[in-house]
């Protein structure tokens, strides 16, 4: 499976959410395989959406089913446009080329039992020094950090202007946001495809770009790290501390 391609987030949100590893077993996993490769291994395949279940589309792609609801689906899905993360709604009215309307199958390998899911694998603290870890303070984003290949990814203006007592401006006309705090900036093109930002000026290229989630725009971490002192991370406690510069 291509690495950051609709398949390979699909096949990562079934292992990380579902239970469930998909086996290659000598199978193509490109995206227009996955309805004959689910039912030669004898998993349904039916017009029925379900919470964690695979939208497919012939056309070859497929998106993990988040929630289902009277009106249609939420889906989470990689490589819809520009190899950039997104989530979309959709209705069995929509229509289109590719992979815009409603989908074609829905593959149930390991469906969830909840009716919504979200991602919540971390704490975010704020200390001072990591002396201070133990006395550091909790803080709770609007929305919770999702984590994709090891990444983590916070809200932007959360972390800038909560967290670190900056500021951040969005311009609707041209889709740029920019977050200033203190002596340094940072400018994020909504609309660029390439995963990248300009920090002071300086263009950098991040392995995954910034994702659009229920409205918040959420940057990987590690690529903020020159805005802050420091930023650590305990296994034990599974913490990401953020240390401001003082």
């Amino acid at each position: 499976m291509a690495n950051r391609g609709c398949s390979s987030f699909v096949a990562w949100c079934l292992a990380s959410r579902n239970d469930f590893v998909i086996q290659r077993e000598g199978r193509n996993w490109n995206a227009w395989a996955w309805s004959d490769n689910a039912v030669s291994m004898g998993f349904e395949v039916n017009s029925t959406a379900t919470p964690g279940s695979v939208a497919w589309w012939m056309s070859g792609h497929v998106a993990w089913v988040a929630t289902v609801d009277d009106e249609g689906i939420a889906i989470e899905e990689y490589n819809f446009s520009y190899g950039r993360y997104s989530e979309r709604r959709l209705n069995p009215s929509h229509t289109g080329y590719y992979a815009d309307g409603w989908p074609d199958a829905f593959i149930h390998f390991k469906d969830l039992d909840q009716k919504n899911y979200r991602t919540s694998a971390i704490s975010v603290a704020v200390i001072a020094t990591v002396e201070d870890r133990a006395c550091g303070t909790l803080v709770v984003p609007p929305i919770e950090p999702y984590i994709f290949e090891n990444r983590t990814f916070l809200p932007l203006r959360y972390l800038i202007e909560t967290i670190l007592e900056g500021e951040v401006v969005f311009d609707a006309n041209t889709r740029v946001i920019t977050a200033t705090l203190a002596e340094h900036s940072v400018v994020v093109d909504m609309d660029n495809p390439e995963p990248s930002m300009v920090v002071d000026g300086i263009i950098y290229k991040n392995e995954l770009a910034p994702v659009n989630v229920e409205g918040y725009l959420l940057v990987p971490l590690r690529a903020l790290e020159r805005l802050v002192s420091d930023i650590t991370w305990d296994p034990e406690t599974k913490t990401v501390a953020i240390i401001p510069y003082r």
